[in-house]
């Protein structure tokens, strides 16, 4: 088991994104400064978790003499004993309870480590520090991704992979010792060495390897399936025979039932067409568009414009005339 991690093993960028998380103030902070500012915060937090894994019927138990008689809710009693430990420092509280009241602090232990049965008193306090450093640095790294604590990790020289989940790699920093990577290798499907018959329980590398698409095409057209697509299609509807009995066309049919046609480019501008020449002709039977008063206007506009017309037709044969003579 090698040495766990601290807040040391973090870059100056993520200790002032964990300042800012606990509202630490961090102006004209060095890097030293922040590192101690968190690990008091890591001490905090680990043992504020640690007291809210008390159940209420060992919170009872423990020897808080000088606690109000009024706190007898479980929320009142954890908070008087969490303040109880940081007056007193997490070193202190355990060193004080470890002389004057071993069995608070098996108590204590039994609620942060399980069992503690056989375990000596200094012992017990050693693991008892552990596991609030451990919880509160947990709960740190809960805030940053997988990549991030996969670099720490490779900084503290631990053997950390790709393969390793972000709940291994928080294990790995915590407790300095690399976890089994969780993640399944994906097994690749090999074809057999003989070429099988296309029957029951054939597989999909036997199917891709050993037979043509010529070859898969006519065995679906045998058994009245679909023979179009790829070589790939076709495969999928051999298995899903087997598989179900079912027609594959079905299931890969993508149009449902009684669907729309697509209209056609060329179908859709000729109907286009032959609605505008509708309402061309529509528009000229109606006549002029507006009001009533506007369609007169219009009207006496045109007739005037015909009058002017003829006049000066008149006059131009009139012209050619005197010409003439």
């Amino acid at each position: 088991m090698g040495k766990p991690c601290s807040i040391g093993h973090l870059d100056e960028e993520a200790k002032r994104i964990l300042c800012k998380a606990y509202h630490i103030d961090t102006f004209k902070q060095n890097e030293t400064a922040l590192t101690k500012l968190l690990k008091e915060q890591v001490v905090k937090v680990g043992t504020q978790l640690l007291v809210n894994s008390v159940e209420l019927s060992d919170l009872k138990k423990f020897s808080l003499p000088d606690m109000p008689k009024d706190y007898k809710s479980q929320n009142a009693i954890r908070k008087y004993l969490n303040q109880a430990i940081l007056k007193k420092g997490l070193d202190g509280y355990l060193e004080d309870i470890k002389q004057n009241e071993p069995a608070t602090l098996r108590l204590l232990a039994k609620c942060a480590l399980g069992t503690v049965k056989d375990i000596e008193p200094k012992e017990l306090q050693t693991q008892l520090k552990a596991a609030v450093l451990r919880t509160g640095t947990e709960n740190f790294l809960a805030r940053f991704q997988a990549p991030r604590i996969r670099e720490w990790c490779l900084n503290a020289n631990l053997k950390v992979t790709e393969a390793h989940s972000k709940q291994d790699l928080v294990q790995a920093f915590t407790t300095g010792t690399v976890p089994k990577s969780h993640k399944k290798k994906k097994v690749e499907e090999k074809a057999s060495r003989k070429k099988p018959a296309i029957a029951d329980g054939i597989s999909r590398a036997d199917l891709d390897t050993h037979y043509l698409v010529e070859d898969l095409r006519k065995w679906c057209g045998n058994k009245k399936l679909p023979t179009s697509g790829n070589k790939k299609d076709l495969i999928k509807y051999i298995l899903a025979y087997f598989a179900n009995g079912e027609d594959p066309e079905a299931v890969t049919k993508k149009k449902a039932k009684g669907s729309p046609k697509k209209k056609t480019l060329k179908k859709a501008a000729k109907e286009s067409e032959e609605g505008s020449e509708e309402d061309s002709k529509k528009r000229k039977a109606k006549g002029p568009a507006g009001s009533p008063a506007k369609r007169r206007k219009i009207e006496k506009k045109g007739k005037e414009g015909k009058d002017e017309k003829k006049e000066k037709q008149e006059d131009e044969e009139e012209e050619g005339e005197e010409e003439e003579e």
